[in-house]
């Protein structure tokens, strides 16, 4: 079962826990909330939880943060190494996509104008005036960064349809552009084209993590499979 927390700070940032062991945490993000704040209401708990050992890291220069980001608006399970030696194999698996598996449900309006491929990849480039990424087949320019991903549709319903992605690169706002670019921009993402407007949330929900080659010493999680319903 899980546990929803309230932090000590004042944002009451509250998080569900998806799964905690000795070395990781699994926890639900809420949409509308940034990763400091997420981070904080993760360290606060830690702290209630267990004070002396928190004290003990800090004296060891760990600082408790995810270990991968999901955007503001996006809803989803994120990764928190609770030791040094965990942070270690976790920030080197999550950039290889046969350690560690991602996998997202977006709903998106429905206006399909190009063919959406089973497997997409490009790049990315930042246009800093709007403060967003723009996809492309090939690169812009030299700071473009390569990205791909995996579409899989679930559902159409009326105008919307679901996709489940999985990810083949952790690039910033990733998922987002590439839809955008299929004409199939997330429900409530207005800056990638959406014409709904929802506050502090997109329908993109980060829901399914797998784990698959980790090495020592998280190696019993391999096999796992970490997954959360809307």
């Amino acid at each position: 079962s899980s546990l929803t927390i309230y932090p000590l700070s004042q944002s009451k940032t509250y998080f569900e826990i998806i799964y905690e062991d000795q070395n990781i945490m699994l926890v639900l993000k809420e949409h509308g909330i940034t990763m400091p704040s997420l981070d904080n209401a993760v360290r606060n708990y830690l702290v209630e939880k267990n004070p002396a050992e928190y004290q003990r890291q800090i004296a060891n220069f760990f600082i408790l943060t995810a270990a991968h980001r999901l955007d503001k608006l996006t809803k989803g399970i994120v990764i928190y190494p609770k030791n040094p030696s965990t942070k270690r194999v976790l920030y080197q698996a999550i950039a290889d996509k046969n350690k560690i598996t991602k996998k997202y449900l977006a709903v998106c309006e429905k206006r399909p104008k190009k063919i959406l491929p089973s497997y997409i990849s490009g790049y990315l480039s930042k246009n800093s005036s709007e403060q967003k990424m723009e996809f492309s087949r090939e690169p812009t320019n030299s700071q473009a960064k390569f990205c791909a991903l995996e579409v899989r549709k679930v559902d159409t319903k009326n105008n919307y349809q679901t996709l489940e992605i999985t990810l083949h690169t952790g690039r910033k706002h990733q998922i987002r552009s590439i839809l955008s670019y299929f004409c199939l921009p997330i429900v409530g993402d207005k800056k990638y084209g959406s014409k709904i407007d929802l506050k502090d949330k997109i329908y993109l929900l980060a829901y399914k993590i797998l784990f698959v080659n980790l090495p020592a010493p998280l190696a019993y999680l391999n096999g796992k499979e970490f997954q959360i319903s809307d």
